[in-house]
């Protein structure tokens, strides 16, 4: 096979995925996405972990999803540093109404939490009357998109 001097043969099956695993983890339902950052929140996986790991976390209650790139694992293999490449947090209305949710005082402010888990999925609110509003924007229906539809 004559090749022009400036290629060179190469075999891609031997050198993609070579260096870095892509895995998935299921977080716990009281997990926040805040936590990814933790190296002490790896812990219980860090042993299968390895610098370069992608990791695509989604929380069970489904309050985020994250893609995140392990730096390190600690040499004990129980944490491990994490870069957060990407994340999406988002409280749907839905999850919501399954939950059910409730406005309580917690230490720093007022919180928005999940009546049946106990999640918090906001807190450190000034006022009672910011974590009420909160809470009635997160459960109000979506508004309809109605464009180009005659009246």
């Amino acid at each position: 096979m004559d090749l022009p001097n400036h290629v060179l043969p190469v075999d891609p099956p031997r050198t993609i995925g070579h260096s870095f695993g892509v895995m998935g983890m299921l977080a716990p339902p009281a997990a926040r996405a805040e936590y990814l950052t933790d190296p002490s929140f790896w812990q219980h996986c860090a042993g299968s972990m390895s610098a370069r790991d992608v990791i695509h976390v989604q929380s069970e209650s489904g309050l985020f999803y994250a893609v995140v790139l392990v730096r390190s694992v600690s040499p004990q293999r129980t944490a491990a540093d994490v870069i957060v490449l990407s994340l999406w947090e988002e409280v749907e209305p839905q999850i919501l109404e399954r939950a059910g949710m409730k406005v309580e005082w917690k230490p720093g402010g007022w919180a928005v939490v999940m009546s049946a888990s106990g999640i918090t999925v906001k807190d450190k609110l000034t006022t009672r009357s910011d974590a009420s509003n909160l809470l009635q924007a997160m459960t109000a229906p979506a508004p309809s998109n109605a464009k180009g539809k005659a009246a």
